[in-house]
């Protein structure tokens, strides 16, 4: 209560809070105002201006977090709402709507979330869990990587060579992806007709249903007449679907293989690469049902962003969830973990995915150059072939990264959720001591 007491004399207000970051405003401001407009003229030019933004920028952190904490809410969230342009504006105006609570309601939100593990703190917490069990994830993630590159780089030939086919040619390798699609669809709606009885093995011709309908749609869509137009977008839709394949069956590997390392250092147990190595051919079939599910839902649905964002935090915990618990319907327990905690996990997914970004796009500058760079995100056949494959790498570390803190935050839910139901039951038996004078004990051993 002293320690409470004394942040709470420390307040720094919504007038304070706007004053400063009005003023750091200005000088960013006033910098990129200043900026030469040439190399030789007048003003600062635009290395000094840079610096000058991102100095300022960062000055903000300190009187964020300190807003933050006012309000009850978790001081590492400054990160996001500074770092984030988007966010940026959005925690500006909501700190400076949001009224700094009474010392009563401070308390009760810290009581939300000050027991439970946050995203940057997940992050760090993994990141020695990583290093532990590099001896099964660097190979798994080198594997992984170059294989989504070096068959993806042929993948994107095969494409670009069907573009330029006969039309007959092309029309009948479309034909036989439509009748597969029809196949797969039959199987898949039979296999959802007695899902209460499918094992987990038998979803996994499903796997293929969304990428072949993928394949089927781009190639009959691009012989309606606007082949020129649409030549870039077949390419991307046939590579896609290659992605969705690999990802579901080589990713299932990558994080039954990263998760048994990650949880066996977790315990305490001794790393045997060959063990781990053994148990994930056998598991990866099991597994690669859920997730590929969570791989496509997300894939598909973020075309239109909404939906994947949703699937994406509702289907976090599933990979994890099939992996630690066989027996368990993955899909279903994933949502039911995640609710109540999917701001915390989406700021996870934000934090790691833009700063991966940020590293890949590095990565392909200092391999083809600035120009490249921008290109590939535009058409991936834009940089070299080395590029390619060390981005699927860094991918493939992202990945495993991001399972190993999604690991730390299920058991920290499934502990957390524990504790609440205890505390219920403590103050039921309290409130009514009957009852638990009444409950029922078993017999013990004779």
């Amino acid at each position: 209560m002293r320690r409470m007491s004394e942040v709470m004399e420390r307040r720094l207000g919504r007038g304070a809070f706007f004053g400063v970051w009005a003023a750091l405003l200005a000088g960013q401001l006033a910098a990129l105002a200043n900026q030469a407009t040439g190399p030789d003229g007048p003003g600062l030019q635009m290395p000094i201006v840079v610096a000058i933004v991102a100095v300022l920028q960062l000055l903000k952190l300190p009187i964020t977090a300190w807003r933050l904490n006012d309000i009850g809410r978790p001081a590492s969230d400054a990160v996001f709402f500074v770092l984030l342009p988007v966010a940026n504006i959005i925690g500006l105006m909501r700190f400076m709507i949001e009224a700094t609570p009474s010392e009563k309601a401070w308390e009760q939100r810290r009581r939300g979330w000050a027991n439970q593990i946050g995203p940057l703190q997940a992050v760090a917490q993994a990141l020695p869990l990583v290093a532990k069990s590099a001896a099964v994830g660097v190979p798994a993630v080198l594997v992984y990587g170059i294989v989504m590159a070096g068959v993806g780089d042929w993948v994107l030939d095969f494409a670009e060579s069907m573009a330029t086919m006969k039309p007959e040619s092309r029309a009948n390798i479309a034909q036989a992806f439509i009748v597969a699609t029809v196949f797969l669809g039959l199987y898949t709606a039979v296999q959802f007709g007695k899902r209460a009885k499918a094992t987990r093995l038998s979803w996994f011709p499903s796997i293929f249903l969304a990428p072949f309908a993928l394949v089927a749609g781009s190639l009959s869509f691009f012989d309606a007449g606007m082949q020129n137009n649409l030549q870039l977008i077949l390419l991307t839709f046939i590579y896609m679907a290659w992605q969705m394949v690999w990802m579901s069956i080589g990713g299932a590997a990558l994080m039954v293989a990263v998760t048994l390392a990650a949880e066996k250092v977790r315990t305490g147990q001794s790393l045997d690469f060959g063990a781990v190595i053994a148990e994930t051919g056998p598991r990866t079939l099991d597994v690669a049902g859920p997730h590929a599910t969570r791989v496509q839902a997300v894939t598909v649905g973020m075309q239109v962003i909404i939906p994947g964002i949703f699937y994406m935090l509702q289907l976090a915990f599933a990979d994890t969830i099939a992996v630690l618990k066989p027996e368990s319907a993955a899909l279903k327990e994933s949502g039911q973990l995640t609710w109540g905690m999917r701001q915390r996990l989406f700021k996870l997914f934000l934090a790691l995915t833009v700063a991966t970004m940020l590293v890949h796009f590095l990565l392909v500058t200092a391999v083809d150059g600035t120009d490249q760079a921008l290109a590939y995100f535009i058409d991936p056949r834009n940089m070299s072939f080395a590029s390619f494959a060390l981005g699927e790498i860094l991918w493939a570390v992202y990945a495993w990264i991001l399972q190993v803190a999604l690991l730390l935050m299920f058991h920290d839910r499934v502990r957390y959720l524990e504790e609440r139901r205890a505390e219920r039951r403590a103050k039921r038996d309290a409130e009514n001591p009957m009852r638990r004078e009444s409950a029922p004990t078993l017999p013990g051993p004779a």
